[in-house]
């Protein structure tokens, strides 16, 4: 039997494979037309196994199709030849191997190639490995995942490659199943439109209760990324060897800072349990990782939909000062998931706090101080890798600006109490200073504090379900001269549409004076805040 060689020469169709070699006959079929091209493609790729070529048109003689003859003889010869190769020699093999490497993306011949890699043993040949950068080009995809993960670790540029494309493509999937979730909410509010006020109310109401009751059920939901086909790639990449591991968590930090999308935060703290549920070696994975065990804790918050003062206190223990750790916690806690549950929280505590009557004190808002912390690190999550990746600018620890966090969330719960005692602002002079003063101090806290700026969204998000015009108009009015986006809380963006557009049948007048204030936001903003009030698809800056 001879078996030919790939040759690198165009002097024969086989030197490429799948699409490169139909190019190669289409260019030949247009150059010389089928009555040459034909003959001269059987001619240089046909089969040579001895006397066999004169046997084709006896057999066209007897009517058998060429397509049949070549598979039948290909599973003869190949089960001759896979029977043969245990009586080769390590050179022999080595060399088959060489010769049968091109094909292996042909379901027929890939049999062949892992039968040689079988019987060489569980390291691939060293002097092949670095063909995958040229000759080999992502042939690497076809062999199984040991090979693959090896030539990947031995290989720097081929590694980078690929996990870069796994990456792209996890980018890719989790984008576009975010659009199909934003669609699908947005047919069913659609669908129930017909619905009365208050038949909507009690609808959610009877949603909210349903998913704190089961939250753990539907954090599973949330978890969807972990069953992609991209996931699991990476997080098969990254338990085979540290090194590939470490490759991986920096080209998630440089996607990060690339790409600006919280996408990548939620890999880098899932990535983590994924290796743990997969079951790789635990003790590797914290050498290797040394947010493991914040990561777990993290998890376990997810799983119990909350995250309580306690938890925060001790997530902020086990924080360490390294500046090569901080920028991954930051990007674990900047999680979408994990900042909501941060953020709700925030207002609960602060609820509660103006509910037992016990504000203004700064010992009791030092009940906040802890959540606010990791909430100001998922803030500068990115500055922090960006920080970190070049070595020319120091790295400075995030501190929290307690003062104007503080008088932030002093007059936000100034404005809860009012409205739990149900006073009204005067329309006399001294009232209406009173409420500037209070505007003009909100304005400068908000500035001062990135978790000031935060938290616009959620309190605004709970003045709406409360129905209080004031605190929504006071926290407008600081997103506007703040200049927040909605990128980072289109949640609590979605809830305070979905609310207003509740609130419009009863209080039609109040919600038209909010909507001149909500007219300045949105240009401030570059919000269409009224295509998404209504119902209508948010635009790309909305809906990241």
């Amino acid at each position: 039997m001879i078996i030919r060689k790939r040759r690198r020469g165009k002097s024969s169709l086989g030197d490429q494979v799948g699409i490169g070699g139909q190019k190669r006959i289409a260019q030949s079929l247009a150059k010389l037309g089928p009555l040459e091209a034909v003959p001269k493609i059987q001619r240089e790729n046909g089969v040579q196994v001895g006397d066999f070529e004169p046997m084709l048109g006896f057999l066209d003689h007897l009517g058998m199709r060429r397509g049949l003859i070549y598979k039948k003889l290909l599973e003869h010869l190949r089960q001759h030849l896979l029977q043969q190769i245990q009586f080769y020699t390590q050179d022999q093999k080595e060399a088959l191997l060489q010769m049968c490497l091109p094909y292996v993306e042909t379901q027929e011949l890939k049999i062949v190639v892992e039968k040689v890699l079988k019987s060489i043993g569980p390291k691939f040949p060293r002097e092949l490995i670095q063909g995958f950068s040229k000759e080999y080009f992502d042939l690497d995809l076809f062999l199984p995942d040991a090979y693959m993960h090896e030539i990947w670790e031995e290989n720097t540029e081929c590694g980078h490659r690929q996990l870069s494309n796994l990456l792209l493509n996890y980018k890719q999937s989790q984008e576009m199943e975010a659009k199909l979730c934003l669609s699908s909410r947005s047919k069913g509010a659609s669908s129930g439109s017909g619905e009365t006020a208050s038949e909507k109310v009690s609808l959610s109401n009877r949603r909210d209760a349903s998913s704190k009751r089961a939250g753990h059920k539907h954090n599973k939901k949330n978890t969807s990324a972990e069953n992609s086909r991209p996931f699991a790639q990476l997080v098969s990449a990254a338990g085979y060897s540290s090194k590939l591991y470490d490759t991986l968590l920096g080209m998630i930090r440089g996607s990060l800072i690339k790409f600006e999308s919280p996408i990548f935060c939620k890999l880098r703290l899932e990535l983590v349990h994924g290796l743990a549920f997969k079951s790789y070696n635990l003790s590797d994975i914290r050498r290797t990782d040394p947010c493991y065990d914040i990561a777990m804790s993290l998890h376990a918050c997810l799983q119990k939909n909350r995250i309580t003062e306690a938890n925060a206190k001790e997530i902020v223990s086990m924080i360490k000062n390294e500046e090569k750790e901080i920028g991954d916690f930051g990007m674990m806690l900047a999680h979408p998931d994990i900042k909501t549950l941060l953020q709700r929280e925030i207002v609960k505590v602060l609820g509660s706090l103006v509910v037992r009557r016990i504000l203004p004190r700064s010992e009791s808002l030092s009940q906040l101080s802890q959540l606010s912390y990791l909430l100001l690190l998922a803030y500068r999550a990115r500055d922090m890798v960006s920080h970190l990746a070049n070595e020319s600018k120091r790295f400075r620890k995030p501190k929290l600006e307690t003062k104007p966090l503080y008088v932030f969330y002093t007059i936000v719960a100034l404005m809860m109490t009012q409205r739990l005692l149900g006073e009204e602002t005067k329309n006399d002079r001294a009232g209406q200073a009173t409420q500037n003063t209070m505007q003009k101090t909100m304005n400068a806290s908000a500035k001062a504090s990135p978790v000031a700026r935060e938290m616009i969204y959620p309190f605004l998000a709970r003045a709406a379900r409360s129905g209080d015009f004031r605190s929504m108009s006071s926290l407008l009015v600081a997103a506007t001269k703040a200049g927040l986006q909605t990128t980072s809380n289109n949640r609590f963006m979605q809830e305070f549409f979905e609310t207003l557009a509740r609130l419009r049948r009863k209080h039609t007048e109040k919600v038209k004076e909010l909507e001149l204030i909500m007219d300045k936001w949105g240009a401030a903003c570059n919000v269409p805040f009224r295509k998404v009030a209504r119902g209508s698809k948010p635009t790309s800056r909305v809906s990241q």
